[in-house]
């Protein structure tokens, strides 16, 4: 009976790892020099919110898809 125990444990802590799990793009964030008045709309909040190798950095005022400056 509690020979189950450990696998089935093992295999649900996988499966959350992949499902929550969000991978970060390669390359770092461009130097964003604005000094913001108001935050803008984001439209993005992770890496993977972003297509092919852009990723989801602070710029202009709000959080962008944006070509990385290092890393591709």
């Amino acid at each position: 009976e509690n020979s189950l125990f450990p696998p089935l444990l093992l295999a649900s802590t996988v499966f959350r790892l992949r499902l929550f799990s969000v991978p970060v793009k390669l390359g770092t964030c461009p130097p964003d020099y604005i000094h913001c008045i108001q935050p803008g709309t984001d439209e993005c909040a992770k890496d993977s919110d972003c297509k092919e190798e852009k990723k989801c950095c602070y710029c202009h005022c709000a959080m962008r898809c944006v070509e990385p400056v290092d890393g591709k």
